[in-house]
């Protein structure tokens, strides 16, 4: 769908409970996403390439951690 809006980046800012609840809230936002653009019928690689290219400059420094 062309209307679907992605989340904004994620922020991992402030102590470790604000950044899990800041994580929660964007994996729901990003969940809603993918279902609303028809990408959660897509294979997982490419959802998660999109998980990566949407999730912003924090989370990726993150990600590359793990």
């Amino acid at each position: 769908m062309e209307h679907a809006k992605p989340p904004p980046e994620l922020s991992v800012d402030g102590s470790p409970v604000s950044r899990a609840d800041a994580w929660k809230k964007w994996k729901t936002q990003f969940q809603l996403f993918i279902k609303a653009a028809g990408v959660h019928k897509e294979d997982p690689a490419v959802q998660a390439s999109l998980l990566i290219n949407l999730i912003g400059s924090d989370g990726f420094d993150v990600y590359q951690t793990i």
